[in-house]
């Protein structure tokens, strides 16, 4: 047996106070030619089944960037992506 006595303490949980931010950067289309682009913007893009835009225009997701490019020698590079 332990020594000392006194009083007993019972455990509690503390309140969830943490805060994370996620980032997925996705870049993925395979075609032959030129494309369009997506169908109605981010009502066309799909997270689980989801579309990212509801098609009253409110967003099911927040944080969502769009960008896209037609696939000419041409089209200008992707903001944010490094030239490989």
């Amino acid at each position: 047996m332990g020594k000392g006595g006194g009083s007993s303490h019972t455990p509690k949980e503390a309140p969830d106070n943490l805060k994370s931010k996620q980032v997925l950067s996705i870049i993925d289309m395979l075609c032959e030619g030129q494309i369009e682009g997506p169908v109605n913007g981010l009502q066309g893009v799909y997270l689980n089944k989801t579309p990212v835009q509801s098609e009253d225009g409110t967003n099911n997701f927040t944080g969502v960037n769009l960008q896209w490019t037609a696939g000419t020698p041409i089209s200008g590079l992707l903001i944010g992506l490094s030239v490989v």
